[in-house]
C-alpha cells in the first residue's frame, strides 16, 4: 500500500551508478580525473541528469502530466496527501491516529481502483524509491554520523 505503511510516504529507494567517474563505499568516495571542488559539483550535476534520464523520472513525470490533466482527479491525490501528512504529523505528536490511518488506508483502496491515480501513484512510489536509495548510499559513504 501507498499510504503511511512507509510512514514518508514519499520514500525513494534504486541504485543508480555513475560508470567509472565515482567510487563510492562505506569508508570513502574516490573521484577519478581530479579531486578539486568543482570536480564534486560536476559530478552532481552528471547524477542530476542521470536521474532524469532514468525509466523512474521519465515514468513519474509522464503519469504526472497525465494526472495534472484531469482536474478531478488532481484535487483527490493532493486531498488524500493533505489527509496522509496530518495523519503522519499527529502520529509524531503522539496522537493516536488508528481510526484515521484505517480511514486513509480505505480511502487509498478506493483510489488505486482509478487507473490514471494509481499508476501515478506506483510511479510516484517508485521514483522516490529511487531517490531515498541514492540518498541513502550518498550519506553511509560520507557517513557523517562517524566520529572523528
Amino acid at each position: 500500500m501507498y499510504s503511511l505503511n512507509i510512514l514518508g510516504f514519499y520514500c525513494f529507494t534504486c541504485i543508480l551508478t555513475l560508470k567509472d567517474d565515482i567510487i563510492v563505499n562505506k569508508n570513502n568516495i574516490k573521484f577519478f580525473g581530479g579531486d578539486n571542488m568543482s570536480n564534486v559539483y560536476d559530478l552532481a550535476h552528471r547524477l542530476a541528469r542521470a536521474i532524469k534520464d532514468s525509466d523512474e523520472y521519465k515514468n513519474y513525470f509522464d503519469k504526472k502530466k497525465i494526472l495534472d490533466s484531469d482536474k478531478k482527479n488532481k484535487q483527490m491525490v493532493e486531498d488524500f496527501k493533505k489527509k496522509a501528512l496530518t495523519i503522519q504529523m499527529d502520529k509524531m505528536a503522539g496522537k493516536d491516529v488508528k481510526e484515521e490511518l484505517e480511514k486513509l488506508n480505505n480511502l487509498e483502496q478506493v483510489l488505486m481502483l482509478n487507473p490514471t491515480i494509481s499508476e501515478f501513484l506506483q510511479a510516484e512510489l517508485r521514483f522516490s524509491q529511487m531517490v531515498q536509495d541514492i540518498t541513502k548510499i550518498i550519506g553511509e559513504a560520507i557517513d557523517l554520523e562517524k566520529d572523528q
